[in-house]
C-alpha cells in the first residue's frame, strides 16, 4: 500500500467518524427537544370560563356593595406601630408598641420566638389610643440577636369578637446587662 492509499483510507475513516459524531449530536439534540416539549406540555393552560355572563349581576347595587366591602376591609385592617429592633436587658424589652387613636379596635400583642415558636410575651387587651414602652419577656436570652414575630389579634371594641390578625418581624437585640448601654 502506497502513501496515497494510506492517506485516502485515513481520510475516509476520519470522515466516517465525523459523520458518526454529527449524527450522535443531532440525535441528542432531538431527544432534548422531545423531553423539553413533553415537559412544557404538562403546564396548565389558562382558559376563560365559557359559562359566564359579562357585566354586572342584575339587582346588585354596586355602590352599596363597594361600601359594604370597604367597611369590612376597614374593620379587619389593623393600624399599629412597633419597634422592629427592640433592645433587651435581662428580660426587659423596649417594644414601643402603639395601638393608635382611630384604629377602632382593641388589640392583644403576642411575641413569639422565631427559633422555638415559644410565646415569650402576651399582653392583655390594649385599648385604642394607648401604647406600651417596655415589656417583660418570659425568658432570658444570652447576648446577641434573635428573630421573633409580633402577632396582633384585633377585637371589636363592643362585641369583643375577634376581627383580624397581623404580624410583624422583629430582631431582638439582647445586650449584656453589665455593659450599661
Amino acid at each position: 500500500m502506497d502513501i496515497f492509499q494510506k492517506n485516502a483510507r485515513s481520510g475516509m475513516l476520519l470522515n466516517q467518524r465525523l459523520i458518526i459524531y454529527a449524527a450522535l449530536i443531532i440525535i441528542a439534540a432531538l431527544v432534548g427537544v422531545i423531553i423539553w416539549l413533553s415537559a412544557s406540555g404538562t403546564e396548565k393552560t389558562l382558559v376563560y370560563e365559557d359559562n359566564v355572563t359579562i357585566g354586572e349581576m342584575p339587582g346588585v347595587d354596586r355602590e352599596a356593595l363597594l361600601a359594604q366591602l370597604q367597611e369590612k376591609m376597614d374593620e379587619s385592617a389593623i393600624a399599629f406601630s412597633i419597634n422592629a429592633r427592640p433592645t433587651i436587658v435581662n428580660t426587659t424589652a423596649s417594644i414601643f408598641y402603639e395601638n393608635p387613636s382611630g384604629n377602632g379596635k382593641d388589640v392583644i400583642l403576642s411575641i413569639v420566638d422565631g427559633e422555638t415558636g415559644e410565646t415569650i410575651y402576651e399582653s392583655n387587651l390594649i385599648r385604642e389610643g394607648s401604647y406600651i414602652d417596655y415589656i417583660t419577656l418570659t425568658r432570658e436570652y444570652a447576648p446577641g440577636e434573635y428573630e421573633a414575630t409580633a402577632y396582633l389579634t384585633a377585637y371589636n371594641r363592643e362585641t369583643r369578637e375577634q376581627i383580624g390578625k397581623a404580624a410583624a418581624g422583629l430582631t431582638l437585640e439582647v445586650i449584656d446587662s453589665t455593659e450599661g448601654r
